[in-house]
């Protein structure tokens, strides 16, 4: 009789606990943006972009032609908070991905875009 009922102390704790981490809500980003849209490889652009989540943000990264730029919390606290970067880029014209690795959960992602980058003008002689 104790190890049924030991038993079944478990199986409602275990089902407990996955409905409470079922019901935290999902890691996300908003608002993801580049400014400004257009440049030259000298501009330096700036990637900003919203984590919320039921976890907080270990890391939060902006990814643009093959480069990847570590963003900062700028605002807010880890759980909810605007993250933002810069570097500049090479010339092409670029989407950027933005990133967030979470404590728990899923790793959300969002994209901004498009950039365009130009060589900067040769200046006449």
């Amino acid at each position: 009789m104790r190890t049924a009922a030991l038993g079944l102390v478990i199986l409602v704790a275990t089902l407990a606990a996955a409905s409470s981490a079922a019901a935290a809500p999902p890691n996300r980003l908003q608002a993801a943006s580049v400014s400004p849209t257009t440049g030259t490889t000298e501009t330096v652009f700036t990637f900003s972009v919203r984590y919320h989540g039921g976890a907080a943000a270990v890391s939060v990264t902006a990814s643009a032609a093959g480069l990847t730029v570590p963003l900062t919390l700028f605002g807010g606290a880890p759980t909810d908070g605007i993250y933002t970067g810069s570097s500049t880029l090479p010339a092409g014209t670029w989407s950027v991905t933005f990133e967030a690795i979470a404590e728990s959960g899923n790793n959300p992602t969002a994209t901004a875009g498009p950039v365009q980058v130009s060589a900067p003008a040769t200046p006449t002689p």
